[in-house]
């Protein structure tokens, strides 16, 4: 996948703007002093690229506080394009994005694009579509989700803290998301599975938990079983004593139908008449029970309505008395229509209040039949022996009866009858199948790591730094993504010991994975390495040999005490770049770019006399990601 930076680009908050030019088929190198922003670099490319992790790296003293907009300028796949992101605010990662199809740099850059268009633009440029999803799930990744860009840019950079690991060769690894990416995209990077082979994963690994569910499943429902038969055999007890079946059933299949069956047919040795006829008897007593209540309640509210009107008539007694006196007391119209009409509403309560209402006589008629027959449906009742042991018996058996037809209903549906076997059988044939077509496509994924190996150590056997280990096979730990080396003919793993070899170590995979990356013409892999700090571990044992003599003013390293076989390693592990150009653009006809962050000098670097070298920038003297002046 061709993929070259060609700027790192900041809009300083003070309104100026930091370029930083990278050139194709180069080891672009910025060099400098500590604490320079040298490894921000790395940063803010991974920054532009959609980080969505926090905590960010990029500092926010000096670097952040001064920054307004981080971007970078690309050409992928032959397209040019130039992402930027605004600046990190109070520890959050901003979602304000500028993206330009044709790689335009702005004066200053406006938001015109969310995370998730930009995030599926650079999707298609990794030839990531929806069938590219993760196989298997793990703790933090799910099964089925999709693929992202950024877990395929684990193989293009190598931060200072990752570069002499000897645990760990890729960045992020430590992040459980990254680790589980790792695993699960490895294959597709090494071109030793498909898309179709990570559906047909994705698919296994489903049709295995559900295989584990089914059986499970049967488990419990073999367990229900038992308890279920328990039950039934519990009610078939309960009938038998009751007399509603024989004693002796040899089967609990037969119980079952015999309890069906009494559900269905039981005709009572009782007279079942007599119970329904009681019933009605009961019934009709309660309706007139109710007639009665309700007649009582009438008669109760219209008492309440008389005394009402008993005392509306003492209030209006006065009128009458009142209105005879009215010419003595006051002449005007308007008042004696007053009195008139008083008065009138007087004479009409005296006369509701004496008139006998016909209703009362006839509810007292309804009292006394609904009574007499009250009485007579007691009597009725009173000829059924309710209280008899026939009778209790039978209402006994009418109660088991109903609980038998509950039971019975509530233990079959738990229990119904599943093939569970019938289902376990069709999954194991479609996993064999499935497995099948999976071998077929993944014959070759051990003939794939065996090539690794091979460009592997090819560069292990060029290590003259390496010493002894020149010598040795490469052997790529799958499981831990990690190189080791063993002696030939030995079975064991080999101590390679100190921190430079560890570095080329990290060198000769990288390298190997990328040559075997440009021999496949991978779609997924971008064509770029980004190396932080080649020169730690001599630049660290210089820091210490300093210290021991007292001498820690300002270490540099082409100034530091440096043994003459440091300079040796250092020097071959840049020439092992240059060469890897050299490789990759002669050999191979394609291209490639490092991106090196170092504390060497130009000078160290100029006197090597390397032809795909260029220097992008030297942080020294004040010179500085954000300038000082």
């Amino acid at each position: 996948m061709k993929f070259v930076i060609n700027k790192i680009i900041l809009w300083l908050a003070n309104g100026q703007r930091r370029d930083l030019d990278f050139l194709p088929n180069k080891v672009n190198l910025v060099t400098g002093d500590s604490s320079t922003g040298k490894s921000t670099i790395l940063r803010i490319v991974d920054y532009c690229l959609c980080k969505s992790s926090t905590p960010s790296k990029i500092a926010e003293e000096v670097i952040n506080e001064n920054t307004d907009w981080y971007g970078i300028n690309l050409s992928i796949n032959g397209k040019a394009y130039t992402i930027a992101r605004s600046k990190i605010k109070e520890g959050v990662l901003s979602s304000e994005y500028y993206f330009s199809s044709t790689g335009e740099i702005p004066v200053k850059p406006e938001t015109n694009i969310s995370e998730p268009e930009l995030k599926k633009i650079l999707e298609g440029e990794f030839s990531i579509d929806s069938s590219l999803v993760i196989p298997y799930g793990g703790k933090t990744l799910k099964a089925g989700a999709k693929i992202s860009f950024r877990y395929f840019l684990l193989f293009n950079t190598q931060s200072d803290n990752v570069i002499i690991n000897e645990e760990q060769f890729f960045d992020k690894v430590n992040n459980p998301r990254y680790k589980e990416a790792l695993d699960r995209i490895f294959g597709l990077a090494l071109e030793s599975t498909s898309p179709e082979g990570v559906l047909i994963a994705e698919r296994l690994s489903k049709l295995t938990k559900d295989q584990i569910a089914v059986e499970r499943k049967e488990d419990m429902f073999s367990k229900q079983r038992g308890v279920f038969q328990g039950n039934i055999i519990e009610l078939i007890s309960k009938a038998q004593d009751s007399g509603l079946i024989e004693s002796g059933l040899p089967t609990i299949n037969e119980g079952v139908n015999v309890l069906n069956n009494i559900v269905q047919n039981y005709m009572s040795s009782y007279r079942k008449e007599n119970i329904i006829e009681i019933e009605n008897l009961q019934r009709q007593k309660r309706d007139i029970n109710r007639r009665l209540k309700n007649i009582e309640f009438f008669e109760n509210s219209y008492n309440e309505y008389l005394e009402t009107v008993k005392v509306n008539v003492d209030s209006l007694a006065p009128v009458s008395i009142l209105k005879a006196n009215l010419s003595d007391l006051v002449f005007a119209p308007s008042v004696v229509r007053i009195f008139e009409s008083l008065e009138g509403r007087l004479s009409k309560l005296k006369a509701d209040l004496i008139q006998k209402k016909p209703f009362a006589a006839n509810l007292s008629d309804e009292k006394a039949t609904l009574n007499k027959s009250l009485s007579e449906l007691e009597e009725k009742i009173s000829l059924y022996p309710t209280k008899s042991p026939d009778f209790v018996d039978e209402a006994q058996r009418l109660m088991l009866i109903g609980e038998i037809k509950a039971k019975l209903e509530l233990y079959t549906q738990v229990v119904d009858e599943i093939d569970f076997s019938a289902q376990i059988e069709d999954i194991q044939s479609e996993i064999s199948e499935l497995q099948g077509k999976q071998r077929n496509l993944t014959d070759n994924a051990g003939l794939i790591i065996d090539l690794l190996q091979e460009q592997i150590q090819k560069y292990v056997s060029n290590s003259i730094s390496l010493g002894v280990y020149q010598t040795y096979k490469a052997f790529f730990n799958e499981k831990d993504k990690i190189l080791q080396l063993r002696k030939p003919g030995a079975i064991t793993i080999s101590d390679v010991g100190s921190s430079s070899n560890h570095l080329f170590l990290h060198l000769c995979l990288f390298l190997g994975l990328h040559d075997f990356f440009l021999q496949r013409k991978s779609k997924y892999i971008p064509q770029f390495l980004i190396l932080d700090q080649l020169s730690r571990p001599y630049y660290e044992e210089a820091i210490r040999k300093s210290t021991a003599t007292g001498n820690t003013a300002d270490i540099k390293l082409e100034d530091a005490i440096i043994e003459s076989d440091d300079q040796i390693k250092l020097r071959e592990a840049f020439r092992m770049l240059d060469n890897f150009i050299e490789y990759a653009v002669k050999e191979k006809e394609s291209s490639f770019q490092f991106i090196v962050l170092e504390h060497v000098s130009p000078a160290f670097i100029n006197e090597m006399g390397l032809q795909h070298f260029h220097i992008v920038d030297n942080f020294r003297n004040g010179n500085a990601l954000i300038p000082l002046a």
